[in-house]
């Protein structure tokens, strides 16, 4: 059987992280791929809307050694990388906050909600091929991730 060092483990992890360099670019966008598989690095996190590459250590992780639930502010963190396996996710989450507006105060809709809209419509999904974001954007309307059910698990306080 192989074993792995932690030599191998800071290896890997650096390889990840080039990944996500090279998939971000330099464009100043949130990182999106048509990549899917296992080529993240080992502290890579699936969170709620995509995925992490620093979930205890990133820009808005709690810094107290727990995992980032900050699921709102994934979209202005540069640990955030979006892979086409994600979209479902995504897009769920999307229409569930667009479909639920009308329970939004205008203030929180303004300042935290409709920001984030505009980020997945001009900066994540054009980076994709557009008939797989169709098919996924029907796919999250008629069978939502069960993560994105209920708006319950958003915190729409002022």
């Amino acid at each position: 059987y192989i074993k792995t060092t932690d030599e191998d483990r800071k290896i890997f992890a650096f390889v990840g992280r080039c990944i996500e360099d090279w998939v971000r670019g330099d464009s100043g966008m949130i990182a999106a791929t048509e990549i899917t598989g296992p080529i993240n690095p080992e502290t890579s996190f699936e969170s709620a809307v995509a995925n992490c590459s620093d979930p205890v250590d990133g820009t808005y992780a709690p810094g107290n050694g727990q995992t980032c639930m900050n699921i709102l502010e994934c979209f202005q963190c540069h640990q955030m990388t979006v892979f086409k396996s994600d979209l479902h996710r995504l897009l769920s989450f999307y229409y569930l906050i667009k479909d639920e507006k009308h329970i939004i105060s205008k203030t929180v809709w303004k300042k935290r909600f409709s920001p984030i809209l505009k980020i997945i419509d001009s900066q994540i999904l054009p980076q994709f091929d557009q008939k797989f974001v169709e098919a996924v954007k029907i796919e999250a309307r008629t069978n939502p991730h069960p993560m994105w059910a209920k708006l319950s698990i958003l915190s729409i306080e002022d």
